[in-house]
């Protein structure tokens, strides 16, 4: 009998840019950037699949069923949100002196491979890695007054399409 796998823990939370696609669709993905646990780890993450479901029926009974496989829409929480993240998923511009500039231009988000590591009870852990993922909207930002110990971590929520590689649908 197989032993039970739960997964416990979000233990690691990275992405690798994709740096360009050729005429096939494969993309060409950038070193992966684990998230420091201090700043940017992950939190949760809940993802939804995407896609039509065809069913065809005949004499009462339905004699077809597919789906339309489109990936998921993710939402994924981390603490707080670093600087890296800022540049590499919503393509902001980080300047010297740590100001962060958002623009208005209409351009779309940079897409990347984004991985997550999660403990699992068996020890042997588990791995999904969304091939071509990216923003689909701006995260909320809200702030406060800090009581008590003064500590009031933000916990922002990202938004993501995550779709099929063009080149082998993975």
């Amino acid at each position: 009998m197989a032993e039970t796998k739960l997964r416990r823990t979000i233990s690691q939370l990275g992405y690798a840019p994709i740096t360009s696609v050729d005429e096939n669709g494969k993309p060409t993905y950038g070193s992966i950037v684990w998230l420091p646990h201090n700043e940017g780890g992950g939190r949760e993450y809940t993802a939804d699949p995407t896609g039509e479901t065809a069913n065809i029926w005949a004499d009462g009974v339905e004699v077809y069923s597919a789906e339309d496989n489109q990936g998921y829409d993710l939402k994924l929480t981390t603490l707080n949100v670093c600087d890296d993240i800022d540049e590499e998923w919503y393509g902001k511009t980080v300047n010297l002196d740590g100001s962060v500039e958002e623009y208005a231009d209409g351009r779309e988000y940079p897409h990347m491979a984004l991985i997550i590591m999660e403990d699992t009870t068996d020890g042997i852990g588990e791995v999904t890695i969304y091939y071509d993922a990216h923003i689909t909207q701006r995260s909320s930002k809200s702030g406060k007054t800090s009581e008590g110990s003064g500590l009031d971590p933000e916990f922002p929520e990202h938004t993501f399409a995550c779709r099929p590689r063009q080149d082998c649908k993975c």
